[in-house]
């Protein structure tokens, strides 16, 4: 008796749910007619929900309480249809006009019609990014934006000056703050050095253009009033790529490569030898000793390593465009997103292969990234983000220095055979009658290589507390390490790395890099008839770490002299409330 009971019981509970409930069916149409596959179709105020198929047709099971339907899909305008006692609810949408108007990213990742501002923003999307890929996001952005001075040097892979409307110091930085995804990250290192050592890399170099989207320049002080006395020098904005809401799987590959080749050389003369004042000297760097056609018995022998043999001078023209080659520039990317209605994704994979136009000069770089966003129901999304670069490379010197195998290369005397003229005998000692270090000698052992691992991540939350309030909460790091190894064989005429003339020398460095940052603001818009306003409330938090040692050793008459320069860690702390903007 009891399982009969039971029985019934359950039978009148399946029964009452299935009176709760009915289903609704219908289509789903563009403005010609056209059926909207993949479209979702939800009920309002609820999770419940489905999507169209390829004909556009759906079917729905819905609550007895239900009201209304939404229906949106990607780059249409979403429609609510109320349902009624219908069965059947048919709805059509409409294309997004996006002519209109001409929506940009400000700071935080807001997004803002640009008509509405009262400052200066410049965007540049990935199209136009990654035209001509380079090494470099701060090379690609160079002649794309008025107003912004890009200025490059030390080589393909070294990085660019970026100054925005001029300079405001004259004693510490002007390059702009970076700001990834609303985080703000470390673009610091790079340059030309004055004397020893190699053209090394700002940070920048770390991010894979094809994983960026749009980039915003917030070029004067009310755009980038929000990030403080950090963004006095402007605010670069990077926005990177997501995967899109109701988007099916989809697998993209690029292949980028490019060939680079010195642009011109310098008009040489090649009538007249090495010497002065029609004077022929094997040691001299001047090329105004005797015509070419001359004989002479004190030229260098590179077998015996001293000016005694006999030779008739004659030019070289390729001595020094021979120290050159064609650079390289290969780009391979991969990238996986998809999604449904409520949450998207995307992955990507970047590799790059760069060489210089000399020798020993080479960067490498792979990054992997990731980007998930979740709606987890009508009023919270989270979207998590990651980005991990591994960079390599190896560079040559440069500076005002004899061991600078470009700067020293350009005086390369008409007569002397650079290419042809051995430059080290058997066991690597150099051979070469001048002054400095033979380009070709310092290129093989003067060495210099950095590696660093860098990671770059952040989680937001976005509560849409009504139709015109919301509340965004990120929490993001910027960590990185880098290890630095420069090499001076014994016998470098030059500073090199460690200005061991003659000696040799090893310089090692470490350095460590942590930022953390989370911000969290209320941001309110609303629209009266012809006027609209928003207003920004909130509060940011900032620590940066940083610690460094290096370590040099040299030969010295009694052995191996090491010395130990240590940076001493350090932290910063910034503590800021945002301030109101528009209204």
């Amino acid at each position: 008796m009891r399982k009969l009971f039971l029985l019934l019981m359950g039978v009148v509970f399946i029964a009452t749910q299935a009176m709760a409930q009915r289903t609704v069916t219908g289509v789903v149409s563009d403005e010609k007619g056209n059926p909207v596959a993949k479209a979702s179709v939800v009920v309002r105020g609820t999770t419940v929900g489905t999507t169209t198929k390829d004909d556009g047709t759906y079917s729905l099971v819905v609550p007895a309480n239900a009201k209304a339907l939404v229906f949106s899909a990607v780059d249409m305008s979403p429609v609510e249809v109320a349902i009624g006692n219908n069965s059947s609810v048919n709805a059509t949408l409409k294309n997004e006009d996006k002519s209109l108007t001409e929506v940009v990213v400000t700071a935080f990742g807001i997004k803002k019609d640009k008509k509405t501002l009262g400052y200066g923003v410049s965007q540049i999307n990935s199209t136009e990014l990654n035209r001509a890929r380079t090494p470099n996001i701060t090379n690609a952005i160079g002649s794309k934006i008025a107003g912004i001075r890009v200025q490059g040097s030390g080589g393909s892979f070294t990085g660019s000056s970026i100054i925005i409307r001029g300079y405001t110091t004259f004693t510490g930085s002007n390059q702009p703050l970076f700001v990834v995804d609303g985080i703000p990250i470390d673009n610091g290192g790079g340059g030309t050095p004055l004397q020893n050592g190699p053209a090394t890399s700002n940070r920048g170099i770390d991010l894979n253009q094809d994983d960026i989207e749009s980039i915003s320049v917030l070029k004067g002080p009310s755009a980038a009033v929000l990030y403080g006395s950090r963004a006095s020098n402007g605010v670069i904005l990077i926005t990177t790529k997501k995967g899109k809401a109701g988007q099916k799987t989809a697998i993209e590959f690029s292949s980028n490569y490019s060939i680079e080749t010195v642009n011109r050389m310098p008009d040489y003369q090649n009538d007249y030898a090495e010497g002065n004042n029609g004077v022929f000297s094997a040691v001299a760097q001047t090329s105004w000793g005797p015509k070419m056609g001359t004989t002479v018995t004190n030229a260098y022998n590179p077998a015996t390593n001293t000016n005694n043999l006999t030779q008739v001078l004659q030019a070289y023209p390729n001595n020094v465009s021979d120290l050159f080659r064609n650079g390289t520039n290969f780009q391979n990317n991969v990238a996986f997103s998809g999604g449904s209605d409520r949450n998207s994704f995307r992955f990507s994979y970047g590799y790059l292969r760069s060489t210089g136009v000399l020798d020993n000069n080479t960067l490498i770089r792979h990054n992997f990234s990731i980007n998930t966003m979740q709606k987890v129901n009508n009023y919270l999304t989270v979207t998590v983000a990651a980005t991990y670069t591994n960079n390599f490379s190896k560079r040559s010197q440069q500076g005002n220095q004899l061991s600078n195998p470009l700067f020293r290369g350009w005086f390369t005397p008409r007569s002397y055979d650079l290419t042809g003229t051995p430059f080290e005998d058997a066991v690597g000692n150099q051979l070469y009658p001048l002054g400095e270090d033979n380009p070709y000698w310092t290129l093989k052992h003067n060495r210099y290589r950095d590696e660093i691992n860098r990671l770059i991540g952040s989680v937001s939350m976005n509560f849409r507390l009504t139709k015109w309030l919301n509340f965004d909460y990120k929490i993001g790091t910027d960590v990185y390490s880098t290890f630095r190894h420069a090499y001076d064989q014994i016998g470098a005429r030059g500073g090199a790395n460690t200005t061991a003339n003659g000696v040799g020398g090893v310089r090692e460095v470490r350095n460590q890099y942590r930022a953390l940052n989370h911000n969290a603001y209320f941001t309110a818009q609303k629209r009266i008839k012809a006027w609209s306003g928003s207003l920004i409330v909130g509060q940011e938090f900032q620590q940066i770490y940083s610690a460094g040692a290096q370590l040099d050793g040299k030969v010295s008459s009694s052995g191996i002299l090491n010395s130990f320069p240590i940076q001493q860690p350090s932290a910063q702390l910034h503590l800021m409330d945002l301030a109101k903007q528009g209204w």
